[in-house]
């Protein structure tokens, strides 16, 4: 939690420094009270990027972070470019020169989003990764704990399998982490009989908890 307050607060801190914002407070700031310009700033500021904040955290859930990063980049790319062919002399804006242009950023947003695309992908096989080990753990972990559990050959003289709630649960354990469909009916053995009941992989690991 702390990394993130961190980052956010030294990108907006930098991204504000020498912004037509800060000059339009610094003269504020000759003109009125120093505490009522404050003042102004924390509502504006607060509304302002109150609605940034609000319309990220909306739009997040409907499109990927990867067409949002895209579609930052296009519009602070076009007011760059905008204030590009402004500031330049005509002599220079030349159907070449603009042709070149064009080339060149093309051929870098065509390599940039690339990259982005490619690593981005990298992180989510990186995440099921993690998961199918955290995953694999946990069914490691309950396997052992039912072991802990049953009270061996020694108590029981010899094992009863299905017989034996022990016995029954370890089988369970074992048919639903093993079963991809997530459902399986248990194969009835001497005593222990499924009356038809589907045992799911989801119920068994809410149980086994």
């Amino acid at each position: 939690m702390i990394q993130e307050i961190v980052k956010v607060f030294i990108l907006i801190f930098v991204a504000e420094v020498g912004d037509k914002t800060q000059i339009l407070a610094m003269a504020f700031a000759t003109k009125y009270p120093v505490k009522k310009v404050l003042l102004g700033i924390f509502i504006g500021a607060f509304l302002n990027h109150g609605i940034a904040v609000a319309l990220g955290a909306a739009i997040s859930d409907i499109f990927p972070l990867s067409a949002i990063k895209i579609v930052a980049a296009v519009v602070f790319m076009v007011f760059g470019i905008i204030k590009l062919f402004n500031s330049v002399p005509d002599d220079y804006l030349t159907p070449f020169n603009i042709t070149l242009f064009i080339i060149s950023l093309s051929l870098a947003l065509f390599f940039l989003i690339k990259n982005m695309l490619k690593k981005e992908a990298g992180n989510k096989e990186s995440a099921f990764k993690r998961q199918a080990v955290e995953l694999h753990e946990f069914y490691q972990e309950i396997d052992e704990a039912l072991e802990d559990i049953c009270l061996g050959e020694k108590h029981c003289k010899k094992c009863l399998g299905n017989r034996c709630v022990i016995g029954c649960t370890k089988s369970l354990s074992k048919m639903g982490l093993n079963d991809l469909s997530g459902n399986f009916y248990p194969v009835s053995s001497g005593k222990f009989k499924t009356e038809g009941k589907v045992f799911g992989r989801k119920k068994l690991l809410k149980t086994s908890a």
